[in-house]
């Protein structure tokens, strides 16, 4: 897929700048990477001969060369193709993922010649070449594109056919047909590996498919589910946003020990809005002092989900006993502003003098959302 290109009004001169920065003998190397990339945004076409001349230059940083083909393929466009095809051939361990990722976003859907690449490269024995040219092709999302992924779908039960069938899914959205719709399904029924079931369960959930519920509410439902495995569907949950999910995901709010697994469930059943949810996503505030990744994974469901009714509870958790941290206050103030609540104007003014930057900075930001 073309990347659309616009010239940014700073472009003149900064990206001379950043490329200064990014081929200066500076001790960071993630400044000198983060000046590359941002190169890409610019739009200065000007800069185009020396993002090449950097990507070609076996004597610089991998992660260098690296950054440079994802930012020549934003701003090169179709002068960018011949270089990243070229580097993607190479095998370059670190550099051709990055390059291969750099193709997909900037051939036309039509160059056959950048396609027979990413196929081929589909192909390699390297797991994150295969991942990087699976994805491309996926981003390209032509008719010809979408064929090759159907291909490496139907190989079989691997890792292979386990990317394919998420990036195929990306490119067709809810647009799959029957057919197409058929091919996921019986990707999953087949698949023996554990390991890759999720994917092709994401899959389904990415377009919509009907049996995809079903497979993640018997995941969720076990009674020792493995913590991957688990994590991975609530993913899926919230991706498929069928609210005949709630019954399965709840229980991992309420009673899951492993904070990524509560924050995933909690993210779920945001994107599932369920009101009815509430009490025990505020229940887990109570618990979650201590930790503030679940924390801040529950007020963004409870800001979400939209409950005015959350309003009191969130100002009983900003008081004088909680002793919250400086970062967690600012979380909360922030649920306020999307719970966006002519009831929580009042206290948000109340709350905007007599507090440190980071929430004062959240709350002027929530005050400006409930207006």
């Amino acid at each position: 897929m073309v990347v659309a290109r616009t010239r940014s009004p700073l472009a003149d001169g900064v990206a001379a700048l950043l490329m200064r920065i990014a081929l200066a003998d500076l001790p960071s190397m993630d400044l000198r990477g983060s000046a590359v990339l941002a190169t890409g945004l610019v739009g200065d076409d000007a800069i185009v001969p020396q993002l090449v001349a950097l990507v070609r230059d076996e004597t610089a940083e991998r992660s260098l060369r690296a950054n440079a083909c994802t930012a020549l393929a934003k701003l090169g466009g179709a002068s960018a193709v011949p270089v990243l095809a070229e580097i993607t051939l190479s095998g370059s361990a670190l550099l051709a993922p990055a390059a291969a990722a750099g193709l997909g976003m900037a051939c036309a859907p039509g160059d056959e010649s950048a396609l027979r690449t990413l196929t081929n490269a589909a192909s390699s024995s390297d797991r994150a070449m295969l991942s990087a040219a699976i994805a491309a092709l996926g981003e390209i999302k032509s008719p010809r594109s979408v064929t090759a992924l159907e291909s490496i779908v139907q190989k079989g039960d691997n890792f292979a056919s386990a990317q394919a069938a998420i990036s195929l899914a990306l490119a067709l959205g809810t647009t799959a047909n029957g057919r197409q719709l058929e091919l996921l399904a019986a990707a999953l029924k087949t698949c023996g590996n554990q390991e890759d079931r999720p994917a092709f369960t994401l899959a389904l959930a990415i377009v919509h498919h009907p049996d995809a519920a079903a497979e993640i509410e018997s995941v969720l439902t076990r009674k020792n589910p493995d913590r991957e495995l688990a994590w991975h569907h609530c993913t899926a949950a919230g991706v498929l946003g069928d609210r005949r999910l709630v019954e399965a995901l709840s229980p991992w709010v309420r009673q899951s020990r492993d904070p990524a697994l509560r924050q995933k469930a909690s993210q779920a059943l945001a994107a599932l809005h369920s009101e009815p949810l509430l009490p025990d996503l505020l229940d887990v505030l109570s618990e979650s002092k201590a930790n503030q990744t679940s924390l801040f994974a529950t007020l963004g469901a409870i800001a979400t989900i939209g409950d005015a009714r959350a309003i009191a509870p969130l100002t009983k958790l900003l008081g004088k006993d909680a002793g919250l941290p400086e970062l967690s206050r600012a979380a909360v103030f922030s649920a306020f502003g999307l719970l966006a609540d002519k009831d929580s104007e009042p206290l948000l003014q109340r709350w905007r003098h007599g507090v440190q930057p980071a929430a004062a900075g959240a709350v002027v930001r929530s005050l400006l959302r409930v207006h």
